[in-house]
Formats: C-alpha cells, sequence, structure tokens
C-alpha cells in the first residue's frame, strides 16, 4: 500500500467488523456529534466524543436569576394552557410565544404546536416560526 495512503488510512475504524469498507477519521468525527454514522440503510453506534457537562451549564447558565424567571414563565403559560384545554401532558405539543419573549403571557401571544415544529428552527432575531395555531 503507498505511504500516504497507510497515513491516510491510519486511526481509521473498519466498518461492519472488518473487510475493504472503511470509514475515514474526517466522517466518524463529523458524524460523533449525534452518536450515529448513516451510510445508506446501515446504522452503527458510535460512542460520545464529549460528553455534556450539565452540572456546569446549570450552574453558569439555568442557575441565573433571569433565567429561573424565564422558566417559571413558560411553566404558567404551559399550566394556563392546560387549564384552558389547549394542551394535555404527554400529548406531544408545545406552548409557544408568538413574539419569543416567555415573560410575555398574554392570551394573544400564547400558542401551541407540535414540538417537532416548535423545535425546529434556530432562535435568531430573523427566523420565521412555524404556523401557530
Amino acid at each position: 500500500m503507498p505511504f500516504f495512503l497507510q497515513r491516510m488510512l491510519k486511526g481509521v475504524t473498519p466498518l461492519f467488523g472488518g473487510g475493504l469498507s472503511w470509514v475515514p477519521p474526517v466522517l466518524l468525527v463529523s458524524q460523533k456529534i449525534s452518536g450515529i454514522i448513516s451510510l445508506g440503510t446501515t446504522k452503527e453506534r458510535v460512542p460520545r466524543t464529549m460528553a455534556r457537562d450539565y452540572k456546569s451549564e446549570y450552574r453558569n447558565y439555568h442557575s441565573r436569576s433571569d433565567q429561573k424567571k424565564n422558566r417559571a414563565s413558560r411553566n404558567s403559560a404551559r399550566a394556563a394552557m392546560e387549564s384552558a384545554g389547549r394542551v394535555k401532558k404527554g400529548d406531544g405539543k408545545d406552548v409557544t410565544h408568538r413574539d419569543g419573549n416567555p415573560r410575555n403571557n398574554g392570551k394573544k401571544n400564547l400558542g401551541v404546536l407540535s414540538a417537532k415544529s416548535n423545535r425546529s428552527y434556530r432562535r435568531t432575531k430573523t427566523a420565521g416560526k412555524a404556523e401557530v395555531k
């Protein structure tokens, strides 16, 4: 085998337990984020390289007083929609704030979306939300 191929294949994991099929390291690194390598119809689990540090996330972000207030307001919005009969526990729906402000729990600002459509777009200033019912 040529030298440049040996260097390129160094550290490469064999696919399907060996043989001639190889996965380049770049593909492994890019796919380890989701935890699944998908090639055609075959999926193989790959261990995550970087685990989340939930304790530091809470310490640095979720424990801040403004984030606690936002979370409390989101919870009260969900409770208000449950009491109105618009959502139920385990129904796969999210209560959404039309203006993106979690502390604005006015009736006209709250809506119901499927969890998939509510979580499927980036939270930027120019991002468009899904149609809210």
